[in-house]
């Protein structure tokens, strides 16, 4: 699946007020969301997800203090394919999606990213 259709497919559930962390086994995924903002773009959200890096320690490959999934599964190493979708939200929580979908997935528990 292209990353414009995972993310069309799910615009109403990522354009309400919480974007969920959902676990699709065939594909990895980052979600970045941006209320009020018409100017968030696949970078940002990129580097939105590598500034995670500050949270992830390689010796016990885990995040420390916050969340860095985003950050493992940008640099996960054995990924090959990568899609990703922007869209804007015309609803109360105004503002922009991005979404990536990585194959193959990271994240995969008791591996390293690199």
């Amino acid at each position: 699946m292209e990353a414009y259709e995972f993310l069309h497919q799910h615009i109403v559930v990522f354009c309400s007020k919480t974007v969920p962390v959902a676990r699709y086994v065939s594909m990895g995924h980052n979600i970045a969301r941006e209320l009020g903002s018409k100017n968030f773009s696949g970078i940002d959200a990129v580097r939105t997800w590598v500034a995670q890096k500050k949270n992830y320690n390689h010796t016990s490959n885990s995040c420390v203090g916050a969340d860095c999934r985003g950050y493992t599964q940008v640099v996960w190493k054995t990924t090959t394919h990568v899609g990703c979708a922007r869209v804007m939200c015309h609803n109360n929580n105004a503002g922009i999606v991005v979404s990536c979908v990585y194959f193959p997935p990271g994240n995969i528990p008791a591996l390293r990213p690199y």
